[in-house]
């Protein structure tokens, strides 16, 4: 009796263990990874392209999908990369697109199916690349660095309005793909539509930038900043909190703000500091940074002001811009594009230097009306402007010792 008790629970046991097991297995089977693959269709953006992804080792379509009229698109597939994606139809500005554009994708974000893709595809199908060694030798070889239909390549490698009318529509699209393919492997010397190699020559002299308001100078790779020929400090050509838009000119979002106190812990490094009282230095956290930029003085920040107009002159921050002919906010808007329209924080405390104003206020830059004046240092909140001294800045390296903050 006791063998048979024994016998039944151990049956018992095996059916609840055999049907937890089929329960499990059924949840996983179930559970399908769904992953993501997205990007661009783009020779100028290609609208209503139907797009295609394919497994790139076994073939199989995965998933497609058709492009907005940014010529963007999302694919919804089961199984990882890499993939290999086919772009068809369509219409470019609002004209029938004929060429069929291709491209091979490692992961699924940031799959733009470009011209420049084929070229990549088809280094790697025909010549024995991988995808990253592909864009490498172009670059090495043309200076073109990313897909130059997606991203801003320098002018000098590449010249992308040639390239587009080469490929005229999709009509040319093989044509110049082959051409690219076999200029980049030493198959030909001819060099294709777009391409720009560098010169073996001496190189031209730089010509003369064009100057803003006769005074300003964009520089840098994106030309974010700005050089005052007239003072010799450069800007930061958006306020603290915004993006620079190389493609717009202009500045993206909105400015941050801060308390006056707040924006020199932040960004407070000039000599200046040690001529503020103890009193208004203990409250703030110290050492103050060590950036180049910074926040200016008042003095900097007046130099700015600009009234378009010209009365009473286009740059004079001690009286405000008279009548209403004149542009707000009154800063030059080509230099400093999307700027704020009112109150701007500079670093100067306005202790010692006005007679009966004590540390709690400082000085600000108002550029509704184009002058400057002193406000409350707690009392409110403001956008700030980084400006930085390349002959402070060439001291400071050539002596090998950092920039002053202020005496311990």
């Amino acid at each position: 009796m006791f063998a048979f008790f024994r016998l039944f629970q151990t049956l018992v046991l095996l059916a609840v263990i055999l049907v937890l097991s089929a329960c499990g297995g059924s949840d996983s089977s179930n559970q399908t990874r769904t992953l993501t693959v997205e990007g661009k269709v783009i020779n100028g953006p290609v609208m209503g392209s139907t797009v295609q992804v394919f497994a790139a080792n076994g073939g199989s379509l995965l998933g497609s999908a058709t492009t907005d009229v940014d010529g963007a698109y999302v694919v919804d597939v089961s199984s990882a990369g890499p993939y290999r994606l086919r772009a068809t139809g369509g219409t470019m500005g609002g004209v029938d697109y004929t060429g069929n554009l291709e491209a091979l994708c490692t992961s699924g974000a940031g799959c733009d199916v470009t011209p420049y893709a084929m070229v990549l595809l088809r280094l790697v199908d025909e010549h024995g690349f991988n995808v990253g060694d592909a864009a490498s030798h172009i670059a090495a070889i043309s200076g073109i660095d990313g897909d130059p239909f997606v991203a801003d390549v320098s002018a000098e490698a590449f010249d992308l309005q040639a390239a587009r009318q080469a490929i005229s529509g999709g009509d040319g699209l093989s044509g110049w793909v082959i051409g690219v393919v076999e200029w980049a492997t030493g198959e030909t010397t001819e060099t294709p539509p777009g391409i720009r190699e560098p010169s073996l020559g001496e190189p031209p002299p730089p010509s003369e930038p064009a100057l803003i308001s006769g005074r300003y100078v964009p520089f840098g790779e994106s030309e974010g900043f700005i050089r005052d020929i007239e003072t010799g400090f450069e800007w930061q050509r958006c306020s603290v909190g915004q993006q620079w838009n190389r493609a717009s000119g202009s500045c993206d979002g909105a400015p941050s703000t801060f308390f006056w106190n707040g924006a020199v812990e932040a960004y407070g490094t000039w000599d200046d500091v040690t001529t503020w009282p103890n009193g208004l230095l203990s409250e703030m956290n110290q050492p103050f940074p060590s950036g180049d930029w910074r926040l200016p003085t008042i003095e900097q920040l007046g130099s700015l002001l600009y009234c378009s107009s010209g009365n009473p002159s286009e740059f004079d921050p001690d009286q405000p811009c008279q009548g209403f002919g004149f542009i707000r906010p009154t800063i030059n808007p080509e230099a400093f594009p999307n700027s704020p329209e009112f109150d701007v924080w500079s670093g100067s405390s306005a202790w010692g230097g006005v007679e009966g104003i004590n540390e709690f206020m400082a000085w600000r830059a108002h550029f509704q009306s184009g002058y400057v004046t002193f406000n409350f240092a707690r009392g409110s909140m403001n956008p700030i402007r980084l400006v930085r001294d390349p002959a402070q800045l060439s001291a400071q390296n050539s002596s090998g010792v950092a920039l002053s903050r202020r005496d311990e």
